[in-house]
């Protein structure tokens, strides 16, 4: 079967705002689904921008998985029979984070879509898709910090968790997300 025979999984993302402005960002547990892209070389490009963008490393919390392994990313997941855009996006947040207190302020107007490379599509969703369509769901965070709790769900899917400024996100998620999440960052109006 080619990645031509397969379809996408659908689901929703979500942007997290806080009262700062700032986007929740996760890391992918170690050795957790998606993480095979822990091997890959940090790209030249990106080694320039790691050099010249101090942003990345000024961050006030300690111990944390190194932005530069492109690991990190926005809550998304996939949506179940029956529910709405809406419904699949508050379940997701709080099954990944444990945040609940939150209100959505929109819901984009498109799908977006990703591939992922062909040996990891043969890996995740057990082979059945080649990438994601996704809805995005952009919501404030009303609560306080001490409410995310990343062991929520039975299945932790991630081990660390920051707010960062937007025009960071391209930089530290996987390279085959990063156009999508450029164009979030224009479509949501966050740059």
């Amino acid at each position: 079967m080619s990645l031509i025979d397969l379809s996408y999984r659908f689901g929703v993302g979500i942007i997290v705002l806080n009262k700062d402005k700032e986007v929740f960002v996760a890391h992918r547990y170690n050795n957790g689904p998606g993480t095979e892209t822990l091997q890959a070389p940090i790209l030249e490009e990106d080694q320039k921008k790691i050099k010249e963008n101090k942003t990345l490393d000024q961050f006030e919390h300690k111990n944390l998985p190194d932005l530069r392994d492109y690991l990190w990313q926005m809550p998304q997941g996939g949506m179940d029979a029956g529910e709405s855009v809406e419904e699949t996006a508050l379940r997701e947040l709080f099954e990944e984070t444990g945040i609940k207190s939150v209100k959505i302020l929109k819901v984009g107007k498109k799908d977006y879509f990703y591939d992922l490379p062909e040996a990891l599509s043969l890996k995740v969703w057990e082979g059945k898709y080649k990438g994601q369509c996704q809805r995005w769901v952009l919501m404030t965070f009303l609560g306080e910090d001490s409410e995310i709790n990343l062991e929520a769900h039975d299945i932790q899917e991630f081990d660390a968790w920051r707010w960062i400024s937007p025009n960071v996100l391209p930089d530290i998620v996987t390279p085959f997300k990063r156009d999508l999440y450029k164009n979030l960052l224009i479509d949501f109006e966050l740059v």
